[in-house]
């Protein structure tokens, strides 16, 4: 045979071609990027699953970083050292790392750019949270790859309890794309796993109620929320992160500027360093000094201010100048079934929960194996202590072990493996508490049969114990969110406090003017806040949309302002119910249509965070109708339904819950009524009354005392008679002595009901009331 006889001619093109894709493949798939079930690159994988297997764990000693990564090469990794130490290194940086995987004992970097001590010197054994990511990975839960040389088998991906591609986000560049995914809170991140879970149709707003913005180790504050939507939504974008600073007095008079928090991955020392340049340079007047007072206790970077220096303007001048504030890339892309793919974050979602779904069905197939495989050889034992003078006349007459095997099998109709078992049974069986183990034994297993082989029939059960699980996790490692969501309002000085009312108007329109000018027309609801305060506009979707004032457009003449569903991307189904200010304390009171209520504190509100969340989680198919500040001069609350049934009940009563909470049952809701409108009550007033109106416009006023009290959950007394002539019940508002007027807004104008006799007409219980107004009642404006 010659020795050319086996080269094979290929078109020099076509060759490059292929080989630069297998290179590219190999880079992406087997390098550079995660997956998105376990959220690992391989690298990081394989450091995991060794020090798993060579029991470097938690509550063991540490072991020396160059055993490790002589592991880790020695059997998966035919790479570089320096590579699989760096992976190693980073895992246990807790200002790289959200929730780290390693715990590290050494030098392992810093903030400054700090490289870690050599692999020699530092030890490392795996964090308790990164057995979350192990866990039962010996129940056939993933399956399993040659390693490189095919004397070992490697997992294919771990069995991950641990969503770890979103806590801890992941960058990297291979080869024609890249990788950048910031990390999360674990808490809002199992949220918002659990909503996907309960609801595959669940829409992005509805996550981000729950999961609103990245979670970074370093803290910082997010400025701009609102482009966070599309970023989810589409999987690539931007946004800005920036430090936190506090203002400070120092010595004779002069003012600090002290930064307490840098953003993701900006190298510390490099931005004191600019700092300093700026100020040798002239180009911080303001500021004389700068120095790094950071410890292991925190950042303190300080900045000493001239007399008289104002410390926005420096901080304006910091933000524009140097990395205080930088621009964050998101990339979300991940392998998917061996390719890369990107994807948003439903994706990532939905992916993570169909692996756990997978992994809950091959763990119960492996435990329901062995607890079947045990069960069989345990009924035998049983049986065979039945009869166990036979059993051992049998053994006794046998020639051998293999004999008295076979006459076990054919005699006494045992299998082979519970023959098996009974020859090897000791003698300390025969006495009666062993056998009461047994039976014991026997009770439990057939418990654990019974609840894997439902977890592998039953879908609903399956996901209810993924959720179980990773509640589970929530409860052991989530922990209060670091990095704030907000946004950098002013620029150069402070805003003024100059009180602003803002109008929502018809058409969903919402603007910000003096408190001097006339109340709009249109206006449905109002609310005076501070410029530099913050609005909460309450829909009927439970949904708390959150917003600075001095971002409102300012209402002109014929300018209405902007649309509220624009701004806040609202479904079509979705209205605002309530418009509260954020500048006090005042608790608010939330009603649904179904009878279900709750009063929310108001420091809960006030330290919520994210520019829309959930204020009240629903039952499906209700649906929030109302939503008000609970006044400090009223006692009592007034309940009316749409079918015309009026209830009033102490507000003390009223349950006080989070903002993820259902409410309790508030009022009894009978089929086809459903709560319409409420109103609050003073209850030494015995002069009040309860002016009530329906939909087509007939209207009455009730002396409230005739309203009975009664105690939460119970139901209400006709209070105005309804039928298709008068349509049903819309508005319920308490007319005291303080108010002079009724404004209400129909399909035609808004109307002004004056109090009196004539146009405010009172009425007795089961009235049906006077038609006041044409045209059906529309939106209900304010008591004014």
């Amino acid at each position: 045979m010659g020795m050319f006889d086996n080269v094979r001619y290929r078109n020099l093109t076509d060759e490059l071609k292929q080989s630069y894709l297998d290179y590219a493949m190999s880079v992406i798939v087997g390098r550079a990027l995660p997956d998105v079930r376990d959220g690992l690159k391989p690298v990081q994988r394989r450091i995991l699953y060794a020090m798993y297997d060579m029991g470097n764990l938690p509550d063991r000693p540490y072991k020396k970083s160059a055993r490790v990564v002589g592991e880790v090469l020695g059997k998966y990794h035919p790479h570089g050292d320096n590579a699989v130490y760096d992976a190693l290194v980073r895992m246990a940086q807790d200002f790289n790392m959200r929730y780290p995987l390693i715990d590290g004992q050494g030098n392992f970097g810093s903030m400054d750019g700090d490289s870690a001590a050599a692999m020699r010197y530092t030890e490392v054994r795996l964090h308790k949270i990164a057995l979350e990511m192990l866990k039962d990975i010996d129940k056939d839960t993933i399956d399993m790859m040659p390693n490189f040389d095919g004397t070992l088998k490697e997992p294919v991906v771990l069995p991950a309890l641990l969503p770890n591609l979103l806590v801890n986000g992941s960058s990297g560049i291979a080869v024609g794309m890249s990788t950048s995914i910031p990390p999360h809170n674990l808490g809002e991140v199992v949220d918002a796993l659990i909503k996907v879970l309960r609801n595959e149709n669940v829409t992005i707003d509805e996550i981000m109620g729950v999961l609103p913005a990245p979670d970074f180790p370093t803290g910082g504050i997010i400025d701009d929320p609102e482009r966070l939507r599309q970023i989810y939504k589409t999987g690539r974008g931007t946004f800005h992160l920036r430090g936190k600073w506090r203002v400070e007095d120092g010595r004779g008079g002069r003012k600090l500027l002290v930064i307490t928090e840098i953003p993701y991955q900006v190298n510390k020392a490099h931005l004191v360093e600019s700092i300093a340049k700026l100020i040798v340079d002239g180009k911080l007047p303001g500021a004389d000094e700068v120095r790094d007072e950071s410890n292991r206790h925190g950042v303190r970077i300080v900045v000493e201010l001239k007399r008289g220096a104002s410390p926005d303007v420096i901080v304006d001048q910091l933000l524009r100048y140097t990395n205080l504030r930088i621009s964050y890339s998101v990339i979300l892309v991940a392998i998917v079934n061996g390719m890369p793919k990107q994807l948003s974050l439903l994706d990532i979602l939905k992916e993570f929960i169909a692996f756990r779904r997978e992994v809950v069905e091959r763990r119960a197939r492996y435990d329901l194996r062995k607890a079947e495989e045990r069960h069989h050889i345990v009924i035998g034992l049983l049986r065979a202590l039945d009869i166990i003078d036979e059993i051992i006349a049998h053994i006794r007459g046998s020639e051998n072990a293999e004999e008295a095997k076979i006459g076990l099998i054919e005699k006494f109709g045992f299998s082979e493996a519970q023959a098996t078992a009974i020859l090897n049974m000791r003698l300390q069986r025969l006495a009666k508490l062993e056998r009461d183990k047994l039976v014991d034994e026997k009770n439990k297993l057939e418990e654990i049969i019974a609840y894997n082989k439902r977890i592998l029939e039953d879908p609903l059960f399956r996901d209810s114990v993924v959720e179980r699980e990773l509640r589970e996790l929530k409860e052991k490692y989530a922990d209060p969110r670091r990095t704030e969501i907000g946004g950098y309002v002013r620029k150069n000085a402070d805003l003024p406090a100059v009180m602003q009312r803002v109008e929502l108007l018809l058409g969903g329109f919402i603007r910000r003017v003096s408190p001097e000018k006339d109340v709009h027309e249109e206006c449905i609801m109002c609310v005076e806040v501070p410029l530099n305060g913050e609005i909460l506009i309450i829909t009927n979707h439970g949904r708390a949309l959150r917003m600075e004032v001095a971002h409102l457009p300012e209402g002109t003449r014929g300018k209405k302002g902007a649309k509220v569903g624009d701004i806040f991307n609202m479904a079509a189904s979705e209205d605002v119910i309530g418009l509260k200010a954020l500048d006090n304390e005042r608790d608010i009171l939330l009603i649904t249509a179904g009878g279900r209520g709750k009063i929310v504190p108001g420091d809960v509100l006030l330290t919520s965070r994210g520019r829309v969340t959930t204020i009240m989680s629903l039952i499906p198919g209700d649906e929030l109708v109302f939503a008000e500040d609970v006044p400090e001069d009223k006692d009592q609350l007034v309940v009316v339904t749409k079918n015309g049934k009026a209830s009033r009940y102490k507000i003390g009563e009223i349950s006080v819950q989070g903002m993820n909470a259902r409410g309790s049952k508030l009022v009894k809701i009978t089929d086809k009524d459903a709560v319409a409108d409420a109103d609050f009550h003073d209850s030494s007033d015995s002069n009040a009354l309860l002016f009530t109106m329906t939909r087509k416009g007939y209207g009455k006023a009730t002396n409230i005392e005739d309203i009975p009290l009664r105690h939460r959950g119970s139901g209400g007394v006709i209070l105005q008679r309804v039928d298709s002539t008068t349509g049903k019940v819309v508005l319920a508002k308490v007319v005291d002595d303080d108010v002079s007027e009724v404004r209400v807004i129909t399909d035609e104008r808004v109307w002004s009901i004056p109090r009196d006799g004539d146009t405010l007409p009172v009425m007795g219980r089961g009235a049906r009331g006077k038609k006041i107004m044409k045209g059906n009642v529309k939106v209900i404006g304010k008591v004014m």
